[in-house]
């Protein structure tokens, strides 16, 4: 069962590596790019990685979009090669938290953004590329699922507790 409710969050220190992903081939995409970013991470000196995040830019239905696969680090830490170090930022968000398969994931983000809409919240989005102003378009100011643990693997393939964060103006 999904929980839903608004929090504020600090500024997080990511490391991240961008894919270029669409919507029927994001699991096979990003799951080795988690594993080879893990593993760097490690590399680097990183005993304790964090959770992992997939941040989205803005989904297109019918095409490629960006997604930055990242994992959460001290603040500080200097992104290994080929990786980017980013500041995801803080403020007030709307939260979905959810325990089961990632396949569900889809649906429990449709239901955080219309639970949003019926609370009357106002969802932080940026400008689009033709300079209308920011709402118009479908670029999020900062929107990411956060995995809580590591997966295991059940009847569905992936699962285990996620946290979809949309923030808000």
């Amino acid at each position: 069962m999904a929980e839903f409710h608004v929090e504020q969050r600090q500024p997080l220190p990511v490391v991240t590596a961008t894919v270029m992903v669409t919507l029927a081939n994001i699991g096979e995409r990003v799951g080795p790019v988690f594993d080879d970013l893990e593993r760097s991470l490690h590399e680097a000196g990183l005993d304790d990685v964090l959770p992992g995040l997939l941040r989205y830019h803005a989904v297109e239905r019918d095409s490629e979009f960006r997604v930055d696969v990242a994992h959460v680090v001290p603040d500080g830490f200097v992104a290994p090669a080929p990786y980017a170090s980013e500041v995801l930022p803080g403020g007030l968000f709307a939260v979905a938290t959810q325990s089961g398969p990632y396949e569900w994931i889809t649906g429990l983000t449709r239901e955080l953004m219309e639970w949003g809409r019926q609370q009357g919240l106002d969802y932080a989005m940026l400008p689009s590329a033709d300079g209308e102003p920011p709402g118009a378009g479908e670029t999020w100011e900062c929107w990411y699922e956060a995995y809580l643990e590591p997966p295991s693997y059940g009847e569905h393939g992936p699962e285990g507790p996620v946290q979809i964060a949309l923030k808000l103006r």
